[in-house]
Formats: structure tokens, sequence, C-alpha cells
């Protein structure tokens, strides 16, 4: 995996403190996120199995952190996810395109993917709901963000 620049120190070190606090509240740590001595604002990812809980559903981390949820079945899974209150971007991981379309239905989230990484793409409107966004950018929907209505009211005849 490769090393990722949080870009500013007060990020590296809000994102170790979220880190940290991972092992008091149940996750098992698979990989460490670490901050990494060289210069630059650099951590090592980290992956870490988590409980089924709220504990990261109102926080985000940014960063190279993947923390992984195990469910028992689709309906907790989305019940879960759609419990935070955040909701930019999801992926599906599946060989079914019925599951992927089953999930795109009852999963709240701006943009979805289907056995593919999440990326924009100028041609399609990018954007989350929740406090993940406020609208969309690219594509017409995202054209359209940046404009304005003017109206021009004329005198009866």
């Amino acid at each position: 995996f490769p090393s990722h620049d949080t870009a500013r120190e007060d990020l590296r070190r809000t994102l170790i403190a979220q880190i940290r606090g991972l092992s008091g509240a149940g996750f098992k740590q698979l990989l460490a996120c670490e901050s990494l001595d060289r210069d630059g604002f650099f951590v090592a990812p980290g992956v870490y199995q988590a409980p089924v809980s709220k504990s990261l559903w109102d926080e985000e981390l940014f960063g190279p952190v993947l923390p992984m949820y195990v469910f028992q079945d689709d309906e907790e899974a989305v019940q879960m996810a759609n419990a935070s209150r955040y909701a930019l971007g999801s992926t599906v991981v599946s060989a079914s395109s019925r599951r992927a379309r089953w999930y795109r239905q009852h999963l709240r989230s701006g943009t979805m993917s289907w056995n593919t990484l999440l990326r924009s793409d100028p041609a399609i409107p990018f954007g989350g709901v929740g406090q993940s966004g406020v609208g969309y950018e690219l594509g017409p929907e995202g054209f359209r963000q940046f404009q304005q209505a003017s109206v021009l009211l004329l005198p009866p005849r």
C-alpha cells in the first residue's frame, strides 16, 4: 500500500488521534496506520476490522484508513450505512448486477460504483447526500449548480 500525505500537520495529528481511539472502541488492527518520519505529513495506510456499531458512522477519517465491517446480511449492511449522517459515495462488490441494483435502490449514497473504484468523471454528476454534500459537481447537474436563473417581469398588457 502506498503512503498518503495528509497535506497538513494538524490533519495528520487528527487522523492519528482518531486511529488511537479505534482500539478503545473494539476495533481489531489488521494493518497499522501510523505517522511516517519523512518530509511532508505522511501516514502509512491502515486496515481495521470494526465492530458493527456507530463508532465511526458519525466521523470521517481523512486518510488511508479502511475500517472493515462484517454484516449478517444485506439488510443489516444497508441499515447501518443509512444510519450515517454522511453519504458521499459507496462501492458494491458483487458478481450479481441484480444485487448491485438492489443496493442502489436501498442505499442512501450520492454516488455509487459497482465492482470498480469510486471516481469522478467530467461527463457524469458526482456528489454526496446528508452532511457529505451540498449539491453536485461535474456533468449537466453540476453545471447547473453554477447557474443562476434570471427573471424579467413585464407589465400586463
